[in-house]
This record gives structure tokens, C-alpha cells and sequence, in this order.
């Protein structure tokens, strides 16, 4: 059983870094298209004018925090390897382990970290529904 610390840490962290890079890339897009129509207004008489402007940057900061949240489940989970590996695994889910362990702050960064992206991701994409003709 002790391969099963191992494979938690490899999941958790193949996650970690998956959302880490789609929040990097999401947020680098929407905020590349908020500086080309900021330059375009700047130099065309014909001025794009977004609606739910909030709602971008709005989903460029949560995108952002979702990054946040993937950096301190990594440094949790590095920190915690020696604690993971002491763990005496059994039949349960690995949050009741991590929960008796102390370690269940791992699990509300990787958890924080989900429900982030998927909160910035749906204010994006509401935005990119509402702007659809201007776009």
C-alpha cells in the first residue's frame, strides 16, 4: 500500500498542474483581447464597446486566484510527502486519510482550485456569449 501515496501525489499533482496551465492560457487570452480592443478603440473612429466588461475582468482575477490555489496545493503537497507516505492506507477514500492525517488542506486547495477555474470559466464564457455579435 505504500505505492498508493505516490500515486495520490502524481494524480493530485497531474491536476494541479493541468488546471494551473488552462488558468494561465484562459487568463493570457481574455486578457490579450482586452488590450487589442483597448488598442483598437485607441486608434478607430469604430469603437468596440463590450458588454459585461466586469464579467472579463472578473474572470481574468478568478483565473488568476485559481493559479494561486494551484501553486499552494503543489507547496502542500511537497510539504506533506513525509506525512503521505506515513499513512497507513486502507479501503476509505483518501480524504478521510488526509482528514486523519491533518492533511486536509491539501484537499481544499486542489478543491479551491477546481471550483475557481470553473467559476472563472463560466464568467468568460458568459461574456463571450453576451458579446457574440460584437466579436
Amino acid at each position: 500500500m505504500a505505492e498508493v501515496a505516490s500515486d495520490l501525489i502524481t494524480n493530485i499533482e497531474g491536476y494541479q498542474q493541468l488546471l494551473t496551465t488552462l488558468s494561465l492560457g484562459i487568463a493570457a487570452g481574455a486578457f490579450a483581447l482586452i488590450v487589442q480592443v483597448l488598442f483598437h478603440n485607441a486608434s478607430n473612429a469604430n469603437s468596440v464597446n463590450l458588454h459585461w466588461k466586469w464579467g472579463l475582468v472578473t474572470g481574468v482575477g478568478i483565473h488568476l486566484f485559481s493559479v494561486l490555489a494551484g501553486i499552494a496545493t503543489k507547496s502542500a503537497l511537497v510539504s506533506s510527502v513525509p506525512a503521505l507516505h506515513k499513512i497507513v492506507w486502507g479501503n476509505s477514500s483518501a480524504a478521510t486519510y488526509l482528514q486523519a492525517a491533518g492533511l486536509e488542506h491539501i484537499s481544499w486547495f486542489a478543491t479551491g482550485q477546481i471550483i475557481l477555474f470553473i467559476i472563472g470559466t463560466a464568467s468568460l464564457f458568459a461574456v463571450l456569449v453576451r458579446n457574440v455579435k460584437v466579436l
